[in-house]
């Protein structure tokens, strides 16, 4: 499958040395395996199947996944949620993961991948792009920032079980 939209960071000339040659490309059934072992240092391992990726990847629509490519394998990755509202006149997006690899960062890709979602979402009349991020993690606050976010609400989080309806 070709990629219809690559950026690369390439070493050079003139080039900061930690760079890299990089690809940021739709993320197809072959890149599962190289994202599940990612999302597995990202969240709790096994919190999702290698099958169960590759039919949300396949199937779901409005789950938008980019991939950032190095020497044929993948080495970070980028999911994005479309989602409408009767509250919103346009659709919105929330990035729901955003991952690279220990050895790759700093080199630019996380922006890369980020860029990347938000030209997608442009195809599909979004308005905003929300990300929730961890407290504590600055770098994560630090990149957004620089990407042109701004700090709106905190997020709240609860994992439902069948047994535990609302005990407001």
């Amino acid at each position: 499958m070709a990629c219809t939209f690559c950026s690369s960071s390439k070493t050079g000339k003139g080039k900061k040395a930690n760079k890299v040659d990089i690809i940021i490309r739709k993320a197809q059934t072959c890149d599962i395996s190289n994202i599940y072992e990612m999302n597995n240092k990202l969240n709790d391992t096994g919190c999702n199947t290698i099958e169960a990726m590759t039919k949300s990847l396949e199937n779901n629509k409005n789950e938008l996944v980019f991939v950032a490519i190095h020497n044929d394998n993948a080495v970070g990755f980028i999911c994005g949620q479309l989602y409408s509202s009767i509250c919103y006149s346009n659709m919105q997006c929330e990035i729901a993961e955003l991952y690279v690899n220990e050895n790759y960062q700093r080199k630019g890709i996380a922006t890369m991948l980020i860029k990347r979602i938000e030209l997608e979402v442009i195809k599909n009349n979004v308005s905003e792009i929300i990300v929730v991020t961890g407290r504590k993690n600055l770098n994560a606050q630090k990149l957004y920032e620089n990407c042109g976010y701004e700090y709106r609400r905190m997020a709240y989080l609860k994992k439902i079980q069948k047994e535990q309806a609302c005990g407001c």
